[in-house]
């Protein structure tokens, strides 16, 4: 099951893993931006603070 938001502009995708056991978050327009939890809201959760990380440290990388 995969379900698609938008999050600080950025689109989230959301998936269960195969075995129900935990959620994965994946950012398409940031390479690497990622989060894995046990439950969706803190998946999502954790992808808006992956975020926040990911353009962090390109920034302080002087990357666009």
């Amino acid at each position: 099951m995969i379900e698609a938001l938008a999050t600080k502009g950025y689109r989230i995708e959301l998936s269960q893993d195969p075995d129900g056991d935990s959620w994965g978050a994946e950012v398409p327009d940031l390479p690497g931006c990622v989060a894995a939890a046990a439950s969706p809201g803190d998946a999502i959760t954790g992808a808006v603070d992956a975020i926040d990380a990911w353009i962090e440290t390109a920034m302080a990388l002087g990357r666009a």
